[in-house]
């Protein structure tokens, strides 16, 4: 009895101490478990908040930081490269526009200067009568020798045969202006302007032999009559262009005012004879004079 007794109790001593021993050796491993644990929602929003309070300190102390580099930026160079560049374009833009609109004011000017200078510098042959002037403007451009002689008369003071005496109304007032000492030999036919080279001529029965020598007449210009280099030599006053004489007149003069052409119209009022040309009755004598 004694000997169950006593083993009992070893045994019960021997099963306590293995529980004290077990309890020994779980503790480590219940803190490794604890450790490896999820932490509690108190311990998750705490964690949290402290993390994100020092992210916010850092994003601060990084902002703070760029914009203390770009204000140190700033102050070393006031005008930053993109706004220079942007300024500089604008810049050129308003100095092309300046530019471009001198260059206009200064080529009006220079157009309203020649235009004053054509204008003064216009040879203009005054043709006086008792029925008023007719100014013809000389066009050297196409005849310089027909105005050559023309100036060489003026200059003589001079003019035995300067009379107008045939009216064919409405397109030819025909006239003559000649004095014996001055030559008119040394006249000759115009050029042919290059955009009738081409073109053939009708010739009249008078001058088989015509050719080109001048632009189709219009209102106011001024030829030699014939076809030939003068003395004699007729104003066109038809309202269309003389398609029928084509190139064959050579031209030296242009009448442009409408004075000139009432005093004209008036003359061809006068009495004429017709003798196949028609003929004013009564000659009407002119001088000469340059304005």
């Amino acid at each position: 009895m004694s000997t169950n007794v006593n083993a009992l109790c070893a045994a019960t001593k021997r099963k306590a101490e293995q529980q004290k021993d077990n309890a020994m050796m779980a503790a480590p491993t219940q803190a490794r478990r604890d450790l490896k644990a999820p932490l509690s929602r108190t311990q998750h929003s705490s964690s949290t908040k402290f993390v994100l309070m020092a992210l916010g300190a850092l994003a601060i102390l990084a902002t703070g930081g760029f914009l203390f580099t770009m204000s140190l930026r700033a102050a070393s160079d006031p005008s930053p490269p993109n706004i220079a560049v942007r300024s500089e374009k604008k810049d050129e833009v308003h100095l092309n526009a300046n530019k471009k609109k001198l260059n206009e004011e200064e080529s009006k000017a220079e157009l309203k200067v020649k235009e004053k200078n054509d204008v003064a510098d216009e040879d203009t042959l005054i043709i006086s009568t008792k029925h008023g002037d007719v100014k013809i403007v000389m066009r050297p451009d196409l005849s310089a020798e027909s105005v050559a002689y023309v100036h060489a008369l003026v200059d003589s003071g001079k003019c035995k045969r300067c009379n107008l005496y045939r009216a064919e109304k409405p397109g030819i007032l025909q006239g003559i202006m000649q004095d014996p000492t001055v030559s008119y030999e040394e006249i000759t036919k115009g050029k042919c302007p290059p955009e009738y080279q081409d073109v053939k001529q009708d010739c009249p029965a008078h001058d088989p032999q015509c050719a080109c020598h001048g632009p189709i007449m219009t209102k106011g210009m001024v030829g030699w009559a014939a076809g030939g280099t003068g003395p004699d030599f007729f104003i066109d006053s038809y309202e269309k262009p003389a398609k029928f004489w084509q190139n064959q007149h050579t031209v030296f003069g242009e009448i442009k005012d409408d004075a000139s052409f009432s005093v004209i119209e008036k003359i061809y009022t006068l009495p004429a004879t017709n003798k196949g040309l028609t003929f004013l009755d009564e000659k009407i004598e002119f001088t000469l004079s340059f304005g």
